[in-house]
């Protein structure tokens, strides 16, 4: 729960920015120090805006600033070229072999017209469930394989809450790619309505000769929408909105369609809100928060200690194929009884401390709760 502290004027700034809510650069009134302003962009990924912002700005920007943005800029769009090779690679692939899939986020914002590449942390592909088992086929070929080494089983596949695809696999450069069956983490069925009409509309753009599956612009954008808000509780941070921003200014959006999908998956109400989320003081307000993982927001939407306590015991506790799923081991006791033990640490390493502070900070977190519930709320 690391958090920046931001004046007003720099709030401001930052807004501006990552809404695309200027004229010109000139209009953005860069405060004079950007000490708070630099590491806030870099903590949050939106270095890439900045650094375009301060190198055409007539300000007098420090040489020191811009050699550091520069040099984690550098760092990060090195990573985010690597792994747009490794997906078209990939994609080329499936797309020879007839698979039914799109790419998410990062490939399917690259814009080839207007060299706009959005920053890539792993590889987002969503992939029709008869078609997975030759998927990971393709995907260990390109040198991709779990990270315990299990071998693919259709129990993996889950339509439990909270589960949308497969756990992820990973090559020696630890790049990671992450296999998606689902959109909507809720949903009933192990797809979802998002992620069907994603794979019915899809539309191939072409790179080097090599064509690959990306979604229709509106599912791409609902899924943005989704990513930044519903999915985690807006734990995915400011670096969300950038990508909202641009993917409006880069790519037509039907609004009647865009409306229609919205109002079948019950996000009409927050997708008018995105539409309008320069002047949303409700959304602004959200992301200026310190970003918090979403399972603790979901323990201090519980009402009362009790079932605070609860939630964090559910939390903890793991069914048997949940296990198997994530480590592939071979059945009996002692073997899901060292798994468990495995797992428990690991999540008390994860989440102890973070549980701590927030039981620390519980009227930050009750503030950012209210409104999380009255932005997500939908009254259709």
């Amino acid at each position: 729960m690391r958090n920046i502290e931001l004046n007003d004027v720099e709030k401001d700034f930052i807004w501006k920015m990552v809404t695309l809510d200027y004229d010109s650069i000139e209009n953005l009134n860069i405060p004079k120090n950007i000490t708070n302003i630099l590491k806030y962009s870099i903590e949050n990924r939106i270095d890439q805006e900045l650094l375009k912002v301060l190198s055409f700005a007539n300000s007098k920007v420090i040489d020191t600033d811009l050699k550091a943005l520069r040099e984690i800029n550098h760092i990060r769009s090195i990573r985010s070229l690597r792994l747009l090779n490794k997906a078209i690679s990939f994609g080329s692939m499936l797309t020879a072999e007839k698979i039914n899939y799109v790419f998410l986020k990062g490939v399917s914002f690259h814009n080839i017209e207007r060299k706009y590449m959005r920053a890539m942390r792993d590889i987002d592909v969503l992939i029709d469930v008869k078609d997975i088992p030759k998927s990971i086929q393709i995907a260990k070929k390109n040198g991709f394989k779990f990270k315990h080494n299990q071998e693919y089983n259709p129990q993996m596949v889950l339509n439990a809450n909270g589960f949308y695809g497969l756990p992820a696999m990973i090559d020696s450069n630890d790049d990671v790619l992450e296999i998606h069956y689902r959109i909507l983490v809720n949903d009933k069925d192990v797809s979802c309505k998002l992620a069907k009409s994603m794979l019915l509309n899809k539309k191939g753009i072409t790179y080097s000769g090599n064509e690959i599956y990306v979604p229709p612009h509106e599912e791409n954008f609902l899924h943005l929408i989704y990513h930044s808000s519903k999915k985690g509780l807006f734990d995915a941070g400011i670096s969300t909105v950038m990508d909202i921003s641009k993917f409006k200014k880069q790519f037509q959006i039907s609004s009647e369609r865009l409306y229609s999908l919205s109002k079948d998956i019950n996000m009409m109400q927050l997708t008018k809100k995105y539409m309008q989320i320069k002047n949303h003081s409700e959304l602004r307000k959200i992301y200026f928060f310190p970003v918090i993982n979403k399972k603790i927001s979901e323990i201090h939407l519980e009402i009362g200690l009790l079932n605070k306590v609860k939630k964090i015991v559910k939390k903890a506790y793991a069914p048997k194929n949940f296990i198997k799923r994530e480590f592939g081991y071979k059945d009996g006791f002692f073997n899901e009884f060292f798994y468990r033990i495995v797992r428990f640490f690991r999540q008390i390493k994860q989440f102890a401390y973070l549980i701590l502070v927030s039981f620390r900070n519980t009227k930050l977190i009750r503030k950012r709760n209210d409104l999380i519930i009255d932005i997500i709320e939908e009254n259709q």
